[in-house]
């Protein structure tokens, strides 16, 4: 929701429907270096008033990297969440967000035949008075399910209100 959801429909939008596949080419292009989109909706491109929702599928054969036996791998695929706006000296003046949001993205990552997983990160939940983000992994059989929400529901953080 908010500015991102607005700045993706307008993108959406702007294209003939059977050209959206190159939309999510480009988007995935910027994180990945090989990969092939396979499925790609759009839910509630139309309806202003419901969550638009993008769901997309891909393949990439080489995103984990061996290391001897084992693989190793960043759950988190595509994208960012966040920046360094509040790291550095002591701010004077409240910082202003462009809107309130909440992005939320869930990944499902299948293994490679005969590897198991050895070790997750912990999930990580961090809340102040102006947002929160949460990510977790979870393993079933040979998938990774991994999932983060970022929001951000104050856009008006006040000096007082700084967390490090």
């Amino acid at each position: 929701m908010g500015q991102p959801a607005e700045s993706r429909r307008a993108q959406l939008l702007e294209v003939a429907p059977k050209m959206r596949a190159k939309v999510f080419e480009d988007f995935l292009g910027s994180t990945l270096n090989d990969f092939t989109l396979t499925r790609a909706t759009v839910n509630n491109l139309d309806h202003y008033d419901e969550t638009l929702t993008v769901e997309y599928s891909f393949v990439s054969e080489r995103y984990a990297k061996s290391a001897g036996n084992l693989l190793i791998m960043a759950p988190r695929v595509v994208g960012t969440k966040g920046s360094n706006i509040l790291a550095g000296k002591p701010r004077k003046y409240p910082i202003e967000f462009g809107e309130a949001t909440r992005q939320d993205d869930m990944f499902d990552i299948t293994l490679p035949a005969g590897y198991v997983v050895d070790e997750l990160p912990k999930p990580v939940k961090a809340e102040c008075p102006y947002g929160s983000y949460k990510s977790e992994i979870e393993v079933s059989g040979n998938v990774l399910h991994y999932k983060r929400t970022y929001e951000i529901t104050d856009v008006i953080v006040p000096t007082q209100n700084w967390t490090r």
